[in-house]
């Protein structure tokens, strides 16, 4: 067959990496590669790959992919080699890639040296029966390369058209990732197709906004580099002042999803001629707002601004529309016509054409429709069909209607039409009210609690800060009551997938997070808690703290629908009976006057005693809420709204300890300050320990700190990373918990509730534990019946079974506070040697020595050892926790100077 989509796609390739050799190729992580560099790069790594031969099983190779030299490299030396490849995001959590390795068959893993680390946790995922991935190294810098030339980048494979270019591994109805195959035949087809409508040229400089792991990114890869043009790579850093970093890197060529637009538009980018270098705007992956791109027009004048749209199944993208060539004639831009050798049809259930105007399915036909499902041919067959005049087709699941000028507009997915109170509901059509009333905002309509039949109302929600109540005004006068959101809520920034787009599902969690009352907010009178489960049954969109503040419950949202089921469900669940003027009374009623009207009903006779054993029911339930600690929350609302604060006027070096509660009463600020004994100027010591918070929650903490920094542009001089033997146990603390990203929203007003005066995270003492200095020194004696004692010895001689879960969690967080600090270091909290020598140790390997000597060698973060301290019985409060007497301003000093000993023996600083 003949091999021609690989050789077009190859030798265009080969030669701008063999030719152009001071040509600009890739700018990334701050080092600029010329194609000479690159080729050089991919010439020497090619040369460790087997080569694709006709007859034999086409090598599968994955690649380490994130915003490093390394991903680029291994894309086109796989590429160039004649392997399909497999991108594995380092973000992503470590048993969904050693799942995509094993379902993609790849016999090799190309890792970058900042990868490998990550690369170790995938691989410890792997189930024991497949034979391990042979692992490649690649440097990340040009000087990794410099012995190396282009002159041997290999020949070209001889591959069939048929064989795969690459797997991308897209999310599973049934939680298996499930992997698109791509073949080479198909990619060509892409590529040809744009070349004819996307007219990039040598000396473009593109934009690289995408995940490595997102087809869109492939774009950007194979059209740069096949046409000699520049590929530049925004850092994490860069994302958060985009606009800026647009001009600064003088982009010609700029392509992202439409999330991204929104957020330029957020940080007031979008001003009228405010990107003159670009010649070209595409969007992709989201239906892109008509005023969006208006903007966009606006902002870069001397631009083609377009909206280009096709599922991963279709190879990237497969059709477009230009803004300016057509009437755009709704809310969001059309998808327009088909890429040429591509087809767009909107059919009926029988799968017969639809005549222009009206709604129906998608399907997309042509050369760039994948093979189907990598080893799954039940999922091929029900989604790529043949129609009936023979052509074979994708379903996409889309909605959609052809325009008679031959221009397709999508509607929505299937999934976005729900049925809501007899009515069907188009969520794209109250998105659009949504966004007139908030003048074009970013904004999403969830159905509530969730879709299907559990749907019981709509949620609005707006990123950015707006007026929910005046918004609600405005829908009001557009949109039927049928179809108004039950509740508008405004978000500070709305969550992203791994490819940059809105992600619903963890919006709905944050809105459903702060729609739960805080801990120490439960109602903790029965009837008030039980009237309020009777609120949020009736009206689950509604806000509860709201609807117990406002004057009525039809004040605090819920609407006449919902008030309706709620009296039938105090009739069922309280015994009251209400005729048509208890009904108006009782809408006229605040929360609190109607718990006052159930408490009198229950003392009372008759109907009300059906109430009995339910109410004891709820006796029990919420007296398990309201004993729950409450420090935990509180204190980290405190962090969460005092931090950002301190980082504001802080005017020295800054080290922050991070870690739970041995953090919390093992570090004194002032102490350590006071211990410091480096003269390059004066340091900023502070106290972010969060008691009972699990190694998932403390993850979030570290991403707070790291965004909070990364906003203003600050570094850490120090972290402190504590280590905690065991948090990342398969037996960890009783009552630890995981944080709600609602927990830290950065510079938020909170009205807290009290709690003791040593949880506060003070902002004067820096988050210091406010120990009574009168309080006595506890002690406790070995008490080896007592399993949390017999525990914590156990772990420190060695005896730890170790959750590699709650370890990845730990893992994710020290590499956030790695990314600001100029010096992370971890440290376990010493335990009492006393008491540690007492208890006998147990047989077999020392666990913890093994695993410190992995964080160590494997991942290469310092670890300050814990048996250098120097402590005693009387610095301890209990068998691991000093005390404020003396032992925590003992253990803080010695760390102080244990770690700038070590940032001495590494010669940084002054």
């Amino acid at each position: 067959m003949d091999p021609a989509p690989i050789s077009h796609i190859a030798t265009r390739l080969r030669g701008h990496l063999c030719q152009s050799s001071t040509v600009p190729a890739l700018e990334v992580a701050g080092h600029v590669w010329s194609y000479g560099q690159l080729g050089a790069a991919v010439a020497q790594l090619a040369a460790r790959l087997p080569q694709s031969a006709p007859g034999e099983s086409q090598p599968v190779t994955a690649v380490m992919v994130q915003r490093e030299a390394s991903a680029f490299i291994g894309i086109l030396a796989a590429h160039l080699c004649g392997h399909a490849f497999v991108p594995l995001n380092v973000a992503h959590p470590a048993a969904r890639s050693a799942r995509v390795l094993e379902l993609s068959g790849a016999g090799r893993v190309i890792c970058g040296d900042l990868a490998a680390d990550r690369l170790d946790s995938i691989l410890a995922h792997l189930s024991k029966s497949p034979a391990r991935p042979e692992i490649i190294a690649c440097g990340e810098r040009p000087v990794d390369y410099a012995d190396a030339t282009s002159d041997v980048l290999p020949r070209l494979p001889e591959v069939e058209p048929e064989a795969l270019a690459y797997i991308l591994f897209t999310s599973g109805s049934t939680g298996t990732p499930k992997g698109v195959a791509v073949s080479w035949a198909n990619l060509a087809a892409y590529l040809d197709a744009t070349e004819t409508v996307f007219p990039a040229r040598p000396g473009d400089r593109h934009s690289q906004t995408f995940d490595l792991n997102f087809d869109l990114a492939i774009h950007d890869v194979l059209v740069a580099f096949s046409r000699g043009a520049t590929l530049v790579v925004p850092s994490d850093r860069d994302f958060n002042r985009i606009g800026d970093w647009l001009r600064e890197a003088a982009i010609t060529c700029w392509f992202s999803v439409p999330t991204l637009g929104f957020q330029m538009r957020m940080q007031g980018a979008l001003e009228p001629g405010a990107f003159t270098s670009l010649r070209s705007v595409l969007f992709c992956g989201e239906p892109l707002p008509a005023h969006l791109a208006a903007e966009w027009r606006a902002a870069a004048p001397n631009a083609s601004v377009e909206n280009w749209y096709g599922p991963t199944e279709a190879t990237i993208a497969c059709a477009r529309f230009v803004l300016g060539e057509a009437p755009v004639g709704g809310e969001t831009v059309p998808i327009g016509r088909a890429f040429p050798g591509s087809g767009l049809r909107v059919l009926d259930t029988t799968r017969r054409p639809l005549p222009s105007g009206h709604a129906g399915d998608l399907y997309i036909t042509g050369r760039q429709l994948a093979q189907g499902y990598l080893n799954d041919p039940g999922r091929t067959r029900a989604a790529f069909v043949t129609l009936d005049d023979g052509t074979r087709a994708y379903r996409t699941g889309d909605r959609a209607l052809m325009r008679a000028d031959g221009h397709v507009v999508f509607l929505g997915r299937e999934d976005s039409q729900i049925k809501l109170r007899g009515h069907r509901i188009e969520l794209g059509e109250v998105e659009a009210a949504l966004r007139r009333a908030t003048d074009g905002a970013h904004v999403a309509v969830l159905p509530w609690p969730g879709g299907g039949a559990g749907t019981r109302a709509l949620i609005g929600a707006v990123e950015g800060p707006y007026d929910t109540d005046r918004v609600m005004e405005r829908l009001v006068a557009d949109l039927p009551d049928y179809m108004r959101p039950a509740e508008v809520v405004a978000r500070p920034a709305f969550p992203r997938n791994a490819s940059g787009k809105l992600d619903r599902k963890a919006l709905a969690a944050e809105i459903a997070a702060d729609q739960a009352l805080p801990e120490g907010e439960v109602p903790e009178d029965p009837v008030a808690a039980a009237l309020l489960d009777a609120v949020r049954t009736a009206a689950p969109a509604i806000s509860p703290a709201r609807a117990m503040s406002a004057d009525s419950l039809l004040e605090g949202g819920m609407d006449s629908l919902a008030f309706i089921a709620f009296t039938i469900l105090l009739e069922d669940r309280f015994g009251l009976k209400l005729d048509q003027d208890g009904v108006v009374r009782l809408a006229e009623m605040s929360f609190a006057d109607i718990v006052q009207l159930l408490r009198r009903h229950a003392r009372g006779t008759g109907p009300g005693a059906c109430l009995g054993a339910w109410m004891r029911t709820l006796v029990a339930r919420f007296s398990l809420l309201v004993r729950k600690p409450r420090v935990r929350l509180i204190r980290t609302n405190q962090f969460a709204e005092r931090f950002p604060r301190l980082l504001d006027r802080a005017d020295a070096h800054l080290v922050v300890a991070v870690g739970s509660s041995g953090v919390f009463r093992s570090f004194d600020p002032q102490a350590f300050e006071r211990a410091w004994p480096r003269p390059d100027g004066p340091i900023l010591a502070v106290n972010a320990g969060l008691p009972a918070v699990s190694p998932k929650g403390l993850a979030l903490v570290a991403r707070f700190i790291r965004d909070e920094c990364r906003v203003r542009g600050m570094r850490l001089r120090l972290c402190l990373w504590e280590l905690d033997p065991l948090h990342i146990s398969t037996d960890p603390p009783a009552g630890d918990v995981n944080l709600a990203p609602s927990d830290l929203r950065p510079g938020t007003r909170r009205t807290l509730p009290q709690v003791a005066s040593e949880f506060d995270w003070s902002l004067e003492a820096r988050g210091a534990w406010l120990a009574d200095p009168d309080q006595p020194v506890e002690r406790r004696r070995p008490n080896w019946a007592r399993a949390r004692d017999r525990g914590v010895a156990d772990a420190f001689n060695g005896a730890l079974t170790i959750d590699r879960a709650r370890l990845d969690d730990w893992i994710h967080g020290a590499r956030m506070l790695a990314d600001i600090s100029d010096r992370l270091l971890v440290y376990i909290h010493p335990p009492d040697p006393a008491m540690i020598a007492e208890a006998a140790p147990p047989e077999g390997p020392d666990r913890l020595a093994e695993l410190l000597d992995e964080i160590t060698d494997g991942l290469g973060i310092e670890v300050l050892d814990w048996r250098d301290f120097d402590l005693g019985p009387a610095d301890f409060m209990d068998i691991n926790h000093v005390n404020a007497v003396r032992g925590r301003a003992r253990l803080s000093a010695q760390l102080a100077i244990r770690a700038a000993a070590r940032i001495a023996a590494k010669g940084e600083g002054a």
